[in-house]
């Protein structure tokens, strides 16, 4: 039989840094994330991925082709932070500083099938608007270099093809949907999440 001393401190179990929260494993438990939560942590992974707005900008400012060579270190860089980092930590950055954790429906690690299924219609439509920058820029802009700044965003727009009007609009029409659904909820649960079969719970 195991001598136990009665006055001895608890000891914890060890866990590894890398480790997620553990969190309730009852629903009824669950303390979600709310909008103004989830809109904090949307801006604070935008200011984290200012440096590939910052690479873009730099290279439309020297070549009428920057979106050729912008499109795969976008898609590759988004992938691994909407979906990789969802997979393997529970979240974006944005998400887990500010104190919340993308989970499935019953507190379970998010899946890599449901982290691709959250960021794939977003994704579908930012790669449709990124291959219709690509097809502008198709042909050299004469004189490109010469241009100001402004002139030259202007230029890359010249030669969009008609179905960009659309994609814009439905990126748009996302976004509504999601904030629309994000707060007709008492689970806080966005379009992306109803797809997912996800949650976004507080960890704090």
């Amino acid at each position: 039989m195991e001598n136990r001393n009665p006055y001895a401190a608890p000891k914890a179990p060890v866990v590894s840094a890398d480790e997620p929260t553990r969190l309730p494993t009852d629903p009824e438990n669950f303390e979600y994330g709310g909008f103004w939560r989830r809109v904090g942590a949307a801006i604070l992974d935008g200011l984290i991925m200012i440096p590939m707005g910052m690479l873009l900008f730099f290279l439309m400012y020297q070549t009428s082709r920057a979106y050729l060579y912008w499109a795969l270190p976008s898609v590759l860089v988004s992938l691994f932070y909407y979906v990789y980092l969802v997979q393997r930590f529970g979240g974006t950055p944005g998400k887990r500083i500010i104190g919340m954790r993308i989970t499935m429906t019953d507190g379970s690690p998010v899946t890599t099938k449901a982290a691709v299924m959250r960021y794939a219609p977003l994704f579908v439509l930012q790669l449709l608007s990124l291959l219709s920058a690509i097809l502008a820029a198709r042909e050299p802009v004469e004189g490109y270099e010469s241009l100001g700044f402004l002139e030259k965003m202007q230029a890359l727009q010249q030669g969009a093809p008609g179905w960009n009007v659309a994609i814009t609009a439905l990126t748009y029409i996302w976004w509504l949907g999601t904030i629309i659904t994000l707060l007709a909820n008492s689970r806080k649960r966005a379009a992306h999440d109803f797809i997912a079969g996800t949650v976004v719970l507080r960890t704090d």
